[in-house]
């Protein structure tokens, strides 16, 4: 148990940089986007918005600029989070935290099957599982469904094997989203080394 005693304390103690029903409750009442942008800079997440705000341009203002802010929040703390554990309580939470790839996976083949650019593909993924930012990036930027496929097969990533099926049992036709995330649905841990 002693794996999981200095990474429970840990957590506990981060737990205090959670909003609290007053916070969210006066943040829930700002009258204007900037106006909760302003009201968030007084919280536990004012580095992360001050520094969404700093990379901010035209395109990214805004809820856009607030989503950037709280989901590089959600990812740094959950890497941080990884850190505080570790033998076989490091193994469970890897585990745990790969299931973040399957949703990132999915993220990229949907964007790539509706033909989305790689930047609006990379706003929607959480890269806390083993797939880097770069590699979510690489995958997003494939040319279609089917390179990206090949990608992971490459990487010997657990998702490649149903979708390498799947592949092949659609004798050369498009994949089906809808296919693809039941195909997914079947990996209990994508992790490396699945041959």
């Amino acid at each position: 148990m002693s794996d999981f005693d200095y990474g429970n304390a840990r957590l506990r103690a981060m737990k205090s940089r959670l909003l609290s029903r007053r916070t969210l409750e006066s943040l829930a009442e700002a009258a204007s986007v900037q106006g909760l942008i302003t009201a968030l800079t007084n919280t536990a997440y004012r580095e992360a918005v001050e520094a969404a705000l700093a990379r901010s341009t035209v395109e990214l203002a805004g809820m856009d600029c607030l989503a950037e802010a709280l989901r590089n929040d959600l990812v740094a703390t959950v890497g941080r989070a990884r850190q505080f554990f570790s033998g076989a309580a490091a193994e469970l939470a890897a585990l745990t935290l790969r299931r973040y790839d399957v949703h990132n996976v999915k993220t990229v083949l949907r964007g790539l099957a509706r033909q989305v650019v790689a930047s609006e593909i990379l706003s929607g993924m959480l890269p806390v599982g083993e797939l880097s930012v770069a590699d979510l990036a690489q995958l997003a930027q494939s040319a279609d469904v089917r390179v990206a496929i090949d990608l992971l097969a490459t990487w010997r990533m657990q998702a490649a094997q149903p979708l390498l099926a799947l592949r092949a049992r659609g004798r050369g036709g498009d994949l089906e989203v809808s296919a693809m995330e039941l195909a997914l649905a079947t990996v209990p841990d994508i992790s490396p080394d699945y041959f």
